[in-house]
């Protein structure tokens, strides 16, 4: 008997079968054979319900229809790499999911915005509105994340006022403020070159034991006389390398001298 199967990308493919005992598996073999995608990324499925390996067609009733047409949906598996170095893990029943839909995943797993993503493919910024197939994505690829924060929004989860680390007289006592601050709510902290507490901000936070991703800091270098560029990149990039504030600074201000 004849049976059809339909791809996500519009090609119908006849297959010959043996009515009574074909079984799903045997199906995806030979789709393997045709089109070269493994059984793990087949996922085979008629009048919108999946069939399951172990199965006969006529099992998963088929047969039911006079001119019986299979969709072959080909699973993604995307692998994030984000700027922390690490990898997140995700997967899609189909490469036709759009851009904007991978980052709604990675949003929901790590509490990120997702107009604050920037995904990328080869060295390419994927849009939004397009699918993964558009890009050539299919089965498996890698994906490189970058955060764009243009600074109009906080996380849901931060307050926009921020709690602020100077002290006037022992530094050391930014330790305990902090940590009642954060004991209290607070995830925003705003921090300054001057203020000399980084360190007991960072142990604070560190102690803690919230997730980096709930924090949000502000750090600020000031006293550059204006035009200095070289000097202002130096000076930023020392601060952003702060291993005592856990590694990352969310907003970077420059006061240049002069200015108010």
């Amino acid at each position: 008997m004849l049976i059809h199967v339909k791809t996500d990308f519009d090609k119908v493919i006849p297959l010959e079968v043996i009515e009574s005992i074909e079984r799903v598996e045997n199906i995806k073999e030979k789709l393997l054979r045709e089109l070269g995608v493994p059984l793990q990324y087949q996922r085979l499925t008629f009048a919108g319900k999946g069939l399951e390996n172990g199965h006969t067609l006529r099992e998963s009733g088929v047969f039911s229809s006079q001119k019986p047409t299979l969709h072959l949906q080909i699973s993604v598996n995307v692998s994030v790499r984000q700027w922390s170095g690490d990898t997140l893990r995700l997967e899609f029943e189909s490469s036709l999911v759009t851009v904007h839909e991978v980052k709604v995943n990675i949003q929901e797993k790590e509490s990120l915005h997702t107009h604050a993503m920037r995904l990328l493919f080869g060295g390419r910024t994927l849009e939004d509105c397009r699918c993964l197939r558009d890009y050539g994505i299919e089965m498996e690829a890698f994906l490189d994340l970058r955060l764009e924060n243009q600074g109009d929004f906080l996380p849901d989860n931060i307050l926009g006022l921020a709690f602020g680390t100077m002290e006037g007289g022992d530094p050391a006592s930014t330790y305990g403020n902090v940590a009642a601050a954060l004991e209290v709510g607070f995830r925003h902290f705003d921090l300054a070159e001057r203020y000399k507490t980084q360190g007991h901000v960072g142990r604070a936070l560190h102690t803690s034991g919230l997730p980096r991703k709930e924090l949000w800091l502000t750090n600020k270098i000031d006293g550059l006389p204006s035009g200095d560029y070289s000097s202002v990149r130096a000076r930023v990039e020392a601060m952003l390398a702060e291993k005592r504030l856990a590694g990352k600074v969310e907003t970077a201000l420059v006061k240049l001298a002069g200015w108010s």
